[in-house]
């Protein structure tokens, strides 16, 4: 559909004709015309680089591919374009995004808008036009002098009558064209809708418009749209708020910043030059606090982005990146800075890491790259005060008569100060102590001394606005994160500039389903009084004349049945249904009968609370405490919701202990103990159990003298000594 207009160009593009031009194009479905005048459509098939037109070192050709829309006709889904050693590609859009052309020498003349772009080439007498139509296909366009339409090849050159491909020759009558079934439309229409959407309602919308069965209205209406301040950025982020322009910028910095102190005065201006803003009041301080150096002290600073005063109140900017940048040493005291780039001010460096060491003691500060914040580093050995009263975070470090003072600034950046008594101002190292004369290498990017405030040049709101929606991007969850952020650091407060527009709008008017009303008459029961005239004889009666009329509301009888679950016993629930009849009029219902029965097993659920105690190991046993719901029906049970912690420890530790003591007058055996130590938590108790173990050892020694006699008349006095050991009753 929506293609009339499309093969009105194409007619008006032929009756166009140049003086002995011949036309030739393949559009649609495809549908190709020859230089001929004669036609045929090319269905059923799917081909790569299918050629259109031929000859010498130009060649045009198409990918034709089936498309869902139309079954199993083809259409012109790329382009191809070939002239000597020159190429042109290009592809129809994919999901609604437009592809880039791919090519190499050969540049076109492009055409059009994001519904149909056109991409026109002439080349010697021949112009060839891709036509990409954003529904999916490419039209081919080929016009060339009499002499190059013949002795050609591809389909532009073809005799239609000869072609011998499975394809549909010539153009037939519109009036006998045979139309898909308006259900497998339909059909088609739901599955392609499902796919596209999740929403029900984008479904039926998405049908609806598929359908094509609707009258389109044009209306001008009036709208707000904000004045857009930057095309380069997306219009969502451009729409939230405007930037202050260069020169708002400028006579602002030059108004809030102005000082005495032309130091104060210059960086203030820099830093706001490039989006740093609010800085006045913290250079003030610097200022008051470089006035309040005792006698005989001297200062140094690294502050903003960063600025540094050494010691001899000479001063330079510092926009390079570094690692461990020495502010100031001497002796066993370093102190030194990670200088770094932020996407806020990509051409600005700031502190982002601050190092202080004493000899073995050492202490560092450092912005965290992920999320906000600052994070402490070093062994913990030095002596850190913070000041609580600010509002930044200020530390102090005081190493015999040297102070530094470190200040994490909220906006994202570290400032740092060194103040030594006079003499150690001399012989030492850093940015602090000295003022070299600037590295062609490495102080490329260091501005020595400060300027003119009045001629420094402020950033573009543009690149500033840029930056600050790659920055805001990063982390935030949705639109509104990036908003408020991009509302804080524009600093501005006025809210954005809109105008009035008036616009076409289409509005489209769906012919809808009709929808039959249909009545369901329900059976009742009426009251019918009747008048009857009878003639009788006898006992047998005959009825002559009968007169009836209806009398009081219809009465409906309904039958109900109804099942839900009720409160069984204490813990219990069971189904309960009911049968009930309900006599009905117009206006009211009664009820009339009414029966209810219990239905199916019952189910019982109780809420549970247990201790049990459970061995960790040999010596270590824990009480596991739960909360959990029991639930049974019938004979089968299941837990679940359990939710458990554990309770009380216990420890037992044993310890044997055996020795040999002394046991009656001369005897000796073992003593042994156990020993136990039982702990609950934290109270711990301890018992022994002692007892005598094993046989009684009885050790004793004897000494024994006697006088023998010997022949010779001679007598001797003959001791002996032993011992006698007895060992259970042996």
């Amino acid at each position: 559909m929506k293609l009339k207009e499309e093969y009105i160009k194409v007619a008006e593009w032929l009756k166009k004709s140049k003086g002995g031009a011949r036309k030739c194009y393949s559009s649609g479905d495809p549908h190709i015309k020859t230089f001929t005048g004669k036609g045929f459509d090319v269905y059923h098939i799917q081909q790569d680089r299918r050629v259109v037109y031929e000859k010498g070192n130009l060649k045009v050709s198409t990918d034709v591919r089936f498309n869902k829309n139309w079954a199993t006709r083809g259409v012109n889904v790329a382009g191809y374009l070939q002239y000597g050693g020159q190429t042109f590609a290009v592809r129809v859009p994919v999901n609604g995004k437009w592809l880039e052309t791919e090519g190499k020498g050969l540049t076109p003349k492009v055409t059009g808008n994001n519904n149909i772009k056109s991409y026109i080439f002439n080349v010697g007498t021949t112009e060839i036009t891709f036509e990409v139509n954003s529904a999916g296909y490419i039209n081919v366009f080929v016009s060339v002098a009499y002499e190059n339409s013949v002795n050609c090849s591809g389909d532009c050159c073809q005799d239609a009558e000869k072609v011998n491909h499975t394809v549909s020759i010539l153009q037939g009558d519109p009036n006998s064209v045979e139309f898909t079934n308006e259900c497998v439309r339909k059909e088609q229409a739901v599955k392609e809708c499902k796919a596209l959407h999740k929403d029900e309602k984008e479904v039926i919308n998405c049908i609806k418009m598929e359908s094509k069965n609707y009258v389109v209205e044009t209306k001008k209406v009036e709208k707000h749209e904000f004045v857009r301040q930057c095309k380069i950025i997306a219009e969502k982020y451009d729409n939230v708020v405007d930037f202050f322009t260069a020169v708002q910028l400028r006579e602002r910095a030059l108004e809030r910043c102005k000082h005495a102190d032309k130091f104060v005065f210059y960086s203030c201006v820099f830093d706001e030059s490039h989006g740093l803003l609010r800085q006045k009041e913290e250079y003030i301080k610097i200022s008051e606090k470089i006035k309040k150096i005792s006698k005989g002290e001297k200062k140094c600073y690294s502050n903003g982005d960063p600025h540094i005063r050494n010691f001899e109140g000479k001063g330079r900017d510092v926009l390079v990146k570094q690692k461990k940048r020495v502010l100031y040493s001497k002796g066993d005291i370093t102190v030194s800075c990670d200088t770094d780039t932020d996407p806020r001010w990509p051409d600005v460096g700031l502190n982002s890491a601050v190092y202080v060491s004493h000899g073995t003691k050492t202490w560092s500060v450092a912005l965290n790259k992920v999320g906000k914040g600052h994070s402490f580093g070093g062994n913990g050995q030095l002596k850190v005060v913070r000041d609580e009263g600010r509002k930044e975070s200020y530390y102090d470090i005081t190493i015999g008569k040297t102070k530094i003072e470190v200040d994490v600034v909220r906006e994202g950046y570290i400032d740092v100060f060194v103040k030594v008594a006079g003499i150690d101002a001399h012989d030492c190292t850093g940015d602090c102590c000295t003022q070299p004369k600037p590295h062609e290498v490495i102080d490329k990017n260091v501005t020595w001394l400060y300027g003119d405030p009045y001629k420094v040049v402020f950033t573009d709101e543009c690149k500033r606005k840029e930056q600050a929606v790659e920055y805001c991007k990063k982390g935030a969850r949705n639109f509104s994160d990036v908003q408020s952020c991009l509302i804080k650091y524009s600093k501005n407060s006025t809210p954005k500039k809109s105008h009035k527009v008036i616009v076409e709008q289409k509005f489209y008017h769906f012919n809808e389903k009709k929808v039959q009303k249909v009545v369901v008459k329900e059976k009742g029961k009426r009251y019918r009084c009747c008048t009857l005239l009878l003639k009788c004889y006898g006992k047998s009666c005959k009825v002559i004349s009968r007169k009836c009329k209806w009398i009081s509301t219809t009465i409906y009888k309904k039958r109900h049945y109804k099942c839900q679950l009720k409160k069984y016993g204490k813990n219990g629930k069971r189904k309960r249904c009911c049968i009930w009849t309900s006599k009905c009029d117009h206006k009211k219902c009664k009820v009339t009968f009414k029966k209810c029965f219990w239905k199916g097993c019952v189910t019982f659920t109780w809420k549970k609370y247990k201790c049990a105690w459970k061995r960790i190991n040999k010596l270590l046993k824990k009480e596991q405490c739960c909360h959990y719901t029991k639930q049974c029906k019938g004979m089968k049970c299941r837990e679940f919701d359990k939710k458990c912690k554990w309770g009380r420890t216990v420890t037992t530790k044993y310890h044997h202990n055996c020795e040999t003591k002394k046991y009656g007058r001369f005897g000796t055996r073992k003593w042994c103990c156990k020993h136990k130590h039982h702990c609950v938590d934290k109270k711990c108790t301890q018992t022994s159990d002692c007892k005598w173990v094993g046989v009684v050892k009885i050790v004793r020694y004897h000494n024994k003298c006697e006088i023998t006699e010997f022949k010779d008349n001679r007598k001797c006095n003959y001791c002996c000594k032993w011992k006698h050991t007895c060992e259970g009753g042996d």
